[in-house]
């Protein structure tokens, strides 16, 4: 294959796309590098029990070759962008960890530049006002307003005067709303301008926030926050609604794959979707988990897990709970660099895991809240 100019034939505005696209990917990849390997001390969330783990180092082969997939596609693009993406689908199916969000639209869209350019483009234009639009719709629950607009408000006390925190907290408090401003004004001729400026405004707050001067907070989604308002601001030009239908009707494949990354989010609400594939992060909505260990239980874990164990500090049910909570959100955090799947079927593979050390079957407690609000308990016996 001869070297060619890199991104040969686009017009400026595919180039840029595509350059803040693979540099995004690349630079999260590489910031969650522990999270694509098999040998780390978090457990592996498979599709299925079947599916084989690749022991090292081709574990680490697989991550390197699609890594440099994506370096490589400056000059080869279609076929380094297939081997992106059957390998790091691959890698997915290994553990269901890996399909953050940030990773599982970057990936539609560096599939969606196998089509033609205009195509493409059209296709991008949608996949990303879907993105605010439901970013903002999974926030409409009381959770978000009780457990996220705190979380956001904190680091502000320290930098706003007291008079102006409750603008601010207003303003955190009306995001859903915002969000879905910005994914339905992009297509407004007249609303166009305001949502790029509320766009950025959007992200800035958020890194500021959760980057080095707030929170210091879940590091991957930094460069997300960063790409975002990138991929706005080169997607929408003036362009109209319908044209850009028009565009992506040209291709079958293109528009059932954009109509169902659309729609299918709003499968979520019943737990047929993933929460994570519907953007759903930061809402107040996600499934949760309480893991309970007993003492003797606790005292059989690995030192890298006994470091994630709480005492309980009110009564506790030992027929249902523990003495020690597991904080399985900041194990992930440590050990994979992204929070963990927050799906009941991961929190289960992690039971699963924990349960495995455990002398008797009552060593080990999960018990699992559902976005619907279903409870259900399990054992160290349910688990096995």
């Amino acid at each position: 294959m001869p070297w060619s100019v890199p991104f040969a034939g686009l017009a400026r505005r595919a180039v840029w796309l595509r350059v803040v696209l693979l540099a995004a990917c690349l630079l999260g990849m590489l910031a969650s590098a522990p999270l694509w390997g098999n040998s780390r001390l978090y457990p592996l969330v498979p599709v299925a029990d079947w599916f084989p783990a690749l022991p090292a180092p081709w574990d680490e082969f697989i991550f390197g070759a699609v890594l440099l997939s994506l370096v490589l596609s400056v000059w080869f693009h279609r076929p380094t962008i297939l081997f992106f993406l059957t390998g790091s689908l691959w890698l997915v199916l290994g553990d269901q960890n890996r399909c953050q969000p940030w990773f599982y639209l970057y990936w539609v869209m560096l599939a969606f530049t196998l089509l033609p350019e205009a195509t493409a483009l059209a296709a991008m234009r949608f996949a990303v006002s879907a993105v605010y639009v439901w970013s903002g719709l999974q926030k409409c629950n009381g959770g978000f307003y009780e457990t996220v607009v705190p979380f956001f408000l904190q680091p502000m006390t320290t930098w706003l005067p007291a008079v102006v925190l409750p603008v601010a907290k207003a303003a955190l408090a009306a995001t859903p709303v915002i969000e879905v401003f910005i994914g339905l004004g992009l297509w407004i001729p007249f609303c166009r301008h305001p949502a790029i400026v509320t766009t950025v405004a959007v992200h800035v707050v958020a890194l500021l926030v959760l980057g080095p001067l707030g929170h210091r907070h879940n590091f991957i989604v930094w460069p997300w926050n960063v790409a975002m308002p990138l991929f706005v601001l080169i997607l929408f030009p003036p362009v109209r609604l319908a044209a850009a239908w028009h565009e992506l009707r040209r291709s079958t494949a293109g528009t059932v794959a954009t109509v169902l990354l659309c729609l299918l989010p709003v499968l979520s609400f019943v737990g047929w979707w993933d929460s994570y594939l519907s953007f759903s992060l930061y809402s107040g909505n996600l499934a949760k988990a309480d893991m309970f260990v007993s003492v003797a239980l606790a005292e059989r874990l690995p030192p890298h897990i006994q470091k994630m164990l709480n005492p309980m500090t009110d009564r506790y049910d030992p027929e249902r709970q523990g003495p020690w909570v597991v904080n399985y959100q900041g194990w992930a955090v440590l050990h994979l660099g992204v929070p963990p799947l927050p799906e009941p079927r991961s929190y289960r593979a992690v039971g699963r895991y924990l349960a495995g050390f455990a002398p008797t079957t009552n060593g080990f407690h999960l018990i699992i809240v559902s976005r619907d609000g279903t409870t259900n308990f399990y054992n160290g016996g349910n688990l096995r």
